[in-house]
């Protein structure tokens, strides 16, 4: 692991344990994907373990339900939720997996999902940036015209 990255500075030892990629996207159109905070940490308790794009991740409901400090029937009713907002899809694992488990979890449904929101949520970040520039050029504005008066105001700056 590449040691000297800001992110490494950043978050230092706590490093050591493992870090994912998860596009922010995830985080910012939670509320418009309609997930909870339980099936958002089950969505990264998932992508903890999906490491190439046609390995499914597998992990137990019970070992989430650990991480999370919940029942794993709670798990596995918010696991149900997911895949019926089509968002994730339980899956049989090949037998020529190299694992126990018998079931993966594909999470293509959450991505192409992602994917058709992002040019909107894209549009509607450069039309708040827009917003924000104008908001910076008026202020600016009338930043200089108080800073020009010279008729004896209180924002007279030249008295």
């Amino acid at each position: 692991m590449e040691k000297d990255t800001d992110v490494f500075q950043r978050w230092g030892e706590a490093m050591t344990g493992g870090y994912q990629v998860i596009p922010n996207l995830v985080f910012l159109l939670q509320n418009k994907l309609h997930l909870s905070s339980h099936q958002l940490v089950i969505v990264l308790n998932l992508s903890m373990h999906w490491w190439k794009k046609s390995d499914l991740p597998f992990v137990r409901p019970s070992t989430m339900a650990k991480r999370m400090g919940i029942s794993r029937r709670t798990v596995e009713r918010q696991l149900k939720a997911l895949c019926d907002m089509g968002l994730v899809q339980k899956k049989w694992l090949p037998e020529n997996a190299k694992t126990t488990a018998t079931i993966g979890y594909d999470l293509t449904g959450l991505v192409a999902r992602i994917e058709r929101m992002r040019p909107a949520e894209a549009k509607s970040r450069k039309v708040a940036a827009g917003i924000d520039g104008l908001r910076a050029e008026r202020a600016a504005g009338t930043l200089r015209d108080l800073a020009s008066r010279t008729d004896g105001s209180p924002f007279d700056l030249r008295g």
